[in-house]
């Protein structure tokens, strides 16, 4: 018989946005931060090389702008994330995932996703979380805090069996 896992779960607020942020970060999306840094520090560097009269003032501002910019980024991400989460509830709270060696099915009280392993991207596990990546982006959460031991074996036996279908990190 067909191993099958049922996950009753809902995220908190603090958990989706740390997650998403890790996303955000260690996803696609590191390429785009690492070329806007690069592009700051390269026109940080090529504007004090021009302007050769005042460097060491030139090098403070740099030294204090890039951080600032990033820092700025980041906080501005988390807030994005948190409204996020604060207008959409209902789709991160009082979920039942349902997973087996075929198919990842989403269930709530007013809707019912369910994906085959063959159209999904990759599935990540975290020390934090399991992500599911429906597409190169975006990835379905699953809090391994609310996982008990029998879960998170069996969760593990599943992902290691449909290895031949999606990749499995």
């Amino acid at each position: 018989m067909e191993k099958e896992v049922i996950i009753k779960h809902s995220l908190t607020e603090e958990t989706l946005t740390k997650a998403s942020m890790n996303i955000m970060l260690f996803g696609r999306a590191k390429f785009f931060l690492i070329l806007i840094i690069g592009g700051l520090i390269f026109n940080t560097i090529f504007n004090i090389f021009l302007n050769e009269n005042d460097l060491e003032n030139d090098m403070i501002i740099a030294l204090i702008a890039v951080p600032a910019i990033l820092l700025f980024l980041f906080f501005k991400l988390k807030k994005v994330f948190k409204k996020s989460f604060q207008n959409n509830r209902r789709y991160f709270t009082n979920l039942v995932f349902t997973i087996n060696q075929t198919e990842f099915k989403t269930e709530e009280e007013n809707f019912t996703n369910s994906h085959k392993w063959e159209n999904l991207t990759k599935i990540k596990s975290t020390k934090k979380w399991h992500l599911i990546y429906l597409n190169k982006v975006q990835a379905t959460i699953i809090d391994r805090a609310q996982l008990d031991t029998l879960q998170e074996s069996e969760l593990k036996e599943i992902f290691n069996s449909i290895k031949n279908k999606i990749k499995v990190v």
